[in-house]
């Protein structure tokens, strides 16, 4: 939906879509309302994190008569995954003579300034937009072993309103696990709590944060694909292919209990 609203795409379709159906199956059968479907289009191109993640018969493709090319990471390219992507996509439209930018100037998405005024709405009576800092974290994931333990961004927060530092504390509809500890935790007043807010609202918020720190994270690629400066805390195993771009520090362990207070807190006042 975020690309829709910011212009990047002209159509969404649901990955649940009825029509997608064969794409996900073992063995391929029928499909000719997707092939009819896909007929309409000039070029298919397709990114995939492995060979597995899509069941595609190269004889099945063939029965679009239009031009495809499906991309799969290579995991010894010690490149991230959107830099991957991006370097493959942008070799395949220069030998189709299409152009393409820089890496560097597809980085961000283009918000307007309503939508940023939008996202600062998310902010209400508090209303943080008095000139000072305002940083957002989010302490969750889509999966519990992402995540560096709350009580340690607990401790951070309560570092950062020492200093006069507001902020904002934000968690997703996937992370319902964490929402006990959060509703225990005492926020400071000049605080605001963020329940699963609308991702293009969330946007706007990003763009005008000083500062965020988060985990491995939709939000956290989201925060870098806003421009935004901070911390992201990764896994060793996963930072390779998945670290985010742009001005979003990353400092990882073996387990992100590993990742120590005192580490982060240098890392963000630096």
């Amino acid at each position: 939906m975020i690309l829709k609203e910011t212009g990047i795409v002209d159509e969404l379709i649901s990955v649940d879509d009825r029509r997608l159906v064969p794409l996900f199956v073992e063995h391929l059968s029928g499909g000719e309302e997707l092939v009819q479907w896909f007929r309409k289009f000039n070029l298919l191109i397709g990114w995939m994190q492995t060979e597995k993640a899509l069941n595609l018969k190269q004889s099945w493709l063939a029965s679009f008569g239009k031009t495809i090319r499906l991309f799969v990471y290579d995991t010894h390219s010690q490149e991230e995954i959107s830099k991957f992507f991006f370097r493959k996509t942008s070799e395949f439209l220069k030998k189709e003579e299409k152009l393409s930018l820089p890496f560097s100037e597809c980085i961000h998405l283009p918000l307007s300034l309503d939508q940023k005024k939008e996202g600062l709405k998310l902010l209400g009576e508090k209303a943080l937009c008095d000139g000072k800092k305002i940083v957002v974290i989010h302490p969750g994931s889509g999966g519990r072993e992402k995540c560096w333990p709350f009580p340690n961004f607990l401790t951070i927060i309560r570092r950062l309103n020492q200093q006069d530092v507001k902020g904002v504390l934000v968690s997703g509809m996937a992370e319902e696990w964490i929402e006990n500890e959060i509703r225990d935790a005492k926020l400071p007043e000049n605080w605001v709590r963020l329940q699963n807010p609308l991702l293009v609202k969330l946007t706007g918020l990003l763009y005008e944060a000083s500062f965020y720190l988060g985990n491995d994270s939709g939000i956290t690629h989201l925060a870098a694909a806003c421009g935004a400066k901070g911390i992201a805390l990764f896994r060793k195993d996963l930072e390779t292919a998945w670290r985010p771009y742009g001005r979003m520090a990353v400092l990882s362990g073996h387990s992100l209990a590993e990742i120590d207070v005192e580490t982060v807190w240098k890392t963000l006042a630096g």
